[in-house]
């Protein structure tokens, strides 16, 4: 018998104990052939045939089942060892919740779910956040392979695997440079949609300017704000970033005639996460603050 890698190790069991590779893809965050490729390698490695798997189902053999109970036998006394460890170096284990989040969205004082966090992290010193910035198109694709555990983002509708729970709604708006022609022209006073026409218009997501064909959508806020400050460019971005920069004297909020429009935020995780003991109180706290902000 050749050296075993853990990994492979810890691949097998969680087969066996979701019963088949597709189960146990959301579990170790692998696809299906790279779990069939560990598979195959530790069978190698072992000298024997593991399990069955393809048409007629997933079986652990004779050989696997004995496997699999010295595997977990071995896997049990690593944590036992990994706890003995930490603990004589007095060190804690440390969970980690991978955050995604839209960029703009973590700088929005309004957000309900930040004070939320901060207690959870409060009552959890073992919990480790990783945020990540995604575009909002790659968010659900990221939550669904768990790549991600929670996600803050424009909901992009509705989908069976993903729990969603509503923040806020905010106002979307129009700027421009403050040495832009129009801005110098209009200086808050009305300006129609055939007025910015002339102008490409940078947006973080499609469609917010209706039948507007120069508009150009890009992957985030930041990319906006250069197009707008480099470019003969106009943005269209939440009202919160447009206020930062407003009172910075960059850009100018430009008031549109007959054009308002919202977006809505959303708190996202998979729903067999959301039935997590964590996850249900961070989403009861974010709840509770809601409640107590309705008129």
């Amino acid at each position: 018998m050749q050296d075993i890698d853990i990994k492979h190790m810890h691949v097998f069991i969680a087969v066996a104990e979701a019963g088949g590779l597709s189960a146990a893809q959301n579990r170790l965050g692998l696809t299906c052939p790279a779990i069939s490729k560990y598979l195959a390698d530790l069978e190698v490695r072992v000298g024997h045939t593991l399990c069955e798997r393809g048409r007629s189902g997933f079986r652990l053999t004779a050989a696997g089942q004995e496997y699999l109970s010295l595997a977990k036998n071995l896997q049990l006394t690593l944590q036992e060892h990994q706890q003995t460890v930490k603990k004589a170096l007095g060190l804690t284990d440390k969970q980690i919740l991978r955050l995604g989040c839209v960029d703009h969205l973590v700088s929005d004082n309004s957000n309900k779910f930040l004070s939320s966090m901060r207690r959870l992290l409060d009552n959890r010193p073992d919990l480790t956040v990783v945020p990540q910035i995604i575009g909002s198109n790659e968010i659900i694709d990221q939550l669904l392979s768990n790549k991600l555990d929670l996600a803050l983002s424009f909901h992009t509708g509705k989908v069976k695997e993903i729990h969603a729970q509503f923040l806020h709604n905010e106002h979307i708006v129009a700027i421009a440079a403050t040495n832009h022609p129009i801005w110098q022209r209009a200086k808050g006073k009305k300006v129609t949609i055939a007025d910015i026409a002339r102008f490409e218009v940078a947006a973080f997501k499609p469609g917010l300017i209706t039948n507007f064909e120069g508009e150009r959508v890009v992957e985030n806020i930041e990319e906006i704000l250069w197009l707008v400050h480099l470019s003969n460019c106009l943005g269209i971005v939440p009202m919160h970033v447009a206020r930062a920069h407003e009172r910075e004297k960059q850009v100018g909020i430009l008031n549109i005639q007959d054009w308002e429009i919202e977006s809505s935020i959303y708190l996202l995780c998979h729903a067999s996460k959301w039935r997590q003991p964590m996850y249900q109180s961070l989403f009861q706290d974010v709840q509770m603050q809601l409640s107590q902000n309705e008129p």
